[in-house]
């Protein structure tokens, strides 16, 4: 099926058919930055059985599964997809490609939903329950990478007898060691579950937590609060569009911590 049949049925736009078509594999074509809005880079994947359930059928299909709290990921997202999107046999949804910043570099990657029974072991293991406000963001997205903004999820092989972390394979940042671990490296967050970060100066990441009110905060590690929002949604409203414009204004620097699609720091 010639790519323009193909981009169609995943809901997606043709763009030009001037580099070679992507290999199933994901691999990328070459292309330079100012090419990119005129290459298509839609790779499609064979569905794995594994997974069979959660490769949907279109980039807006896969959108259009995420809860409300999200909206302003899904807006940033639909503004972007244009620019290439692909799904990987996982359900991992990839979308406008930066080979600037490495071969399989994207400036959003949004994983598949988490299952119920992890956010249950999440509970046992760390002896805490996730807030019923970010359950609902898992039970539809495990977490995520958009420009310098992490929203942390359950990586799978850690739910699986005998875990171990599988740097092979795309997967969110871990938030049971967000807050095992990481969250310790923030003064007077206690009581405050750590969700997600965001790289906010070349030398310096902020954390985002969740109150035992359901607010939530982006703080520093020396103890600052920098702002608070009444809502996930409103954060992301925020910080979303602070975080493109920072990864714009660094794009001639080295690589921002949080732009590793697989999850490593």
């Amino acid at each position: 099926m010639p790519p323009a049949r193909l981009s169609e049925s995943l809901g997606l736009p043709i763009l030009a058919a001037r580099a070679p078509w992507p290999h199933v594999t994901g691999a990328l074509p070459h292309a330079h930055p100012r090419e990119l809005p005129e290459v298509l880079y839609a790779g499609l994947y064979l569905a794995a059985p594994r997974h069979p359930a959660f490769v949907l059928s279109s980039v807006s299909e896969r959108l259009g599964k995420l809860p409300a709290q999200l909206g302003p990921l899904d807006a940033a997202v639909r503004r972007h997809y244009a620019r290439g999107a692909s799904v990987r046999p996982d359900g991992t949804l990839q979308v406008h490609p930066m080979p600037w910043v490495g071969p399989e570099a994207f400036a959003f990657v949004l994983y598949p939903p988490a299952e119920a029974a992890w956010l249950a072991a999440f509970a046992r293991r760390a002896g805490q329950p996730i807030p019923e406000v970010y359950a609902v963001v898992l039970a539809a997205l495990n977490g995520c990478f958009a420009f310098g903004l992490a929203l942390y999820g359950l990586p799978p092989s850690l739910q699986e007898r005998g875990p171990r972390l599988d740097d092979r394979s795309l997967q969110p940042l871990d938030l049971e060691a967000a807050n095992r671990h990481w969250a310790r490296e923030y003064r007077d967050a206690d009581g405050e579950f750590l969700l997600g970060g965001c790289s906010w100066t070349t030398t310096e990441n902020i954390g985002y937590f969740c109150t035992a009110s359901g607010r939530f905060r982006s703080r520093r590690k020396e103890g600052e609060v920098l702002q608070e929002w009444p809502s996930l949604h409103d954060l992301l409203a925020d910080e979303l569009p602070s975080a493109e414009a920072r990864d714009q204004q660094r794009r001639s620097g080295p690589p921002l911590p949080w732009t590793s699609a697989r999850g490593d720091t």
